[in-house]
C-alpha cells in the first residue's frame, strides 16, 4: 500500500479513481529505479510509466538506438530547439507561422536510460 497525497482541489471522485490505480500496479513498479535492474524494453516502460503515475508525473521516450532508450518526465528540459530556424515571432515576412506554440517542458530533470545489448544467433 503507497501512501499518495493528492494535491489540493482535486475533486474526491478523481483521488479516488488514481487511489484505486496505485493499488492495483506492482509493488516493485512503486519503487524508484535502481541501477542494475534487468527488464526488457516493453516492462521497463510499463515499471517507469507505473512508477511515474504514483508520483504524480508521465514519462517519454526522448531517444533511442540500438543499445539504448532514454525516457524522461514528459516536463524535462527547458525549451523546444529551432531546427528549422523559425523567426521569434509571426510576421508577414517572416516564416513563422503560428506566434505561440505550446511547450511542455517546464525544467523537470527527471530522466532515466535503459542500455540493453542485443544476443547473438549461433553464438554459445
Amino acid at each position: 500500500m503507497v501512501t499518495w497525497t493528492p494535491p489540493l482541489g482535486l475533486p474526491d471522485f478523481v483521488v479516488t479513481l488514481i487511489c484505486e490505480v496505485i493499488n492495483n500496479i506492482p509493488l516493485e513498479h512503486l519503487l524508484p529505479p535502481q541501477d542494475g535492474e534487468v527488464l526488457n524494453p516493453d516492462q521497463a516502460y510499463e515499471r517507469l510509466q507505473n512508477y511515474a503515475f504514483s508520483q504524480g508525473f508521465c514519462i517519454v521516450i526522448t531517444s533511442h538506438d540500438s543499445t539504448f532508450i532514454r525516457y524522461a518526465c514528459i516536463h524535462h528540459g527547458q525549451g523546444t530547439h529551432n531546427w528549422c530556424k523559425l523567426d521569434d515571432h509571426k510576421s508577414e515576412e517572416g516564416n513563422r507561422q503560428k506566434e505561440h506554440t505550446h511547450i511542455h517542458a517546464r525544467g523537470c530533470p527527471w530522466a532515466a536510460w535503459l542500455s540493453y545489448k542485443g544476443v547473438t544467433r549461433g553464438i554459445l
